[in-house]
């Protein structure tokens, strides 16, 4: 592994991929985490079952178990492919390698099941038997719960290893063919100065008593873009069309199905400015078409287009248009601001 590995929690949506996963465990019966190549977990963990947790739950047999999360993941990456293994308590688990140009970047572990053909097995145990200790009454719970651990073949439990490698491979390939390609169109943008469908910028001027002030018109808000990208695109026409509602950036980074720390940085690149700021800025070119074209009164606006705080709608507009909401309904606005 080396340091220039892709970084699986920024390459993958945590919360559609959480929603795969959590299908592929309930279609293979088998309990499922994805780890990156540290080990760490970037997902939760999908149907695992009360026996392992159980035996988790005793400090030292959750150190072997530890061990076996490690070994096993690290001869997936060594052999690069599905690697089928006993745990120390002798239960089926399985170690899926997630490689993405060349590069191990982490892995599916799955399993917790019992082999029906148990005598021809032949698997090895990758963490030698336990030999620690158990309270009768705890070990007699842990015999209890081992009998409702799903039971299936070994040629079963290899067709499943290999659906999970081509189907997890597959899903994370394509994300990082995603950004790869987005990052090289950018690059190419930035290197012939083309900005084509970008909005020139309008400013207009805000007059208030004898000072003038400047602001972006709604001209530029809809898109800036630095090269054109149709990656973020179900975002920005969600926010357009939805600015009255409450926005969360997880929640736009997973309707384009991009990890929100990659929405983040695509976001900033392709409008000019961060997520909460596009937002804002969104909201209070409506606020100005009605504080000029209608009645309402300047609270009900505010809380129409999401603001529960109007001390807030009014620090932010005044920052926006350099007026109060005030202000501008009586008239202090350029003429030729729409």
């Amino acid at each position: 592994m080396t340091k220039n590995a892709p970084n699986l929690d920024y390459i993958i949506n945590a919360h559609n991929y959480q929603k795969i996963q959590d299908c592929l465990s309930e279609a293979s019966d088998m309990a499922i985490l994805t780890v990156d190549y540290q080990g760490v977990p970037v997902t939760r963990h999908s149907r695992c079952s009360t026996y392992c947790t159980l035996v988790r739950s005793n400090p030292e047999l959750n150190n072997l178990c530890r061990k076996c999360d490690a070994r096993g993941g690290l001869e997936a990456a060594r052999i690069s492919k599905p690697y089928i293994y006993r745990c120390h308590m002798g239960i089926l688990d399985l170690a899926v390698p997630i490689v993405l140009e060349g590069m191990y970047t982490g892995a599916i572990m799955a399993g917790q099941v019992v082999l029906s053909d148990d005598g021809q097995s032949g698997l090895e145990r990758i963490v030698e038997t336990s030999t620690i200790p158990l309270d009768p009454e705890f070990k007699k719970q842990l015999d209890q719960e081992k009998k409702m651990l799903p039971v299936m073949s070994q040629d079963r439990v290899q067709v499943i290893a290999n659906m999970l490698f081509q189907i997890n491979n597959y899903i994370i390939e394509e994300a990082m063919l995603k950004i790869r390609l987005s990052e090289s169109l950018g690059e190419s943008a930035a290197a012939s100065g083309d900005t084509a469908g970008a909005e020139g910028s309008r400013i207009a001027e805000v007059k208030s008593g004898n000072s003038t002030k400047e602001f972006v018109t709604s001209k530029s808000v809809t898109v800036r873009p630095v090269y054109n990208s149709v990656i973020v695109k179900p975002a920005l026409e969600y926010i357009e069309n939805h600015f009255d509602e409450r926005l969360t950036l997880d929640d736009m980074a997973s309707l384009c199905n991009i990890s929100s720390s990659y929405f983040s940085k695509l976001f900033n690149r392709i409008t000019g400015e961060n997520f909460s700021n596009y937002v804002n800025t969104v909201r209070i070119r409506k606020a100005c078409e009605l504080l000029e074209n209608g009645d309402l009164p300047i609270t009900t606006i505010a809380f129409d287009l999401g603001y529960e705080d109007i001390s807030y709608f009014d620090k932010v507009f005044k920052r926006l248009t350099g007026v109060t909401p005030s202000q501008y309904k009586s008239g202090c606005r350029s003429a030729d601001f729409f």
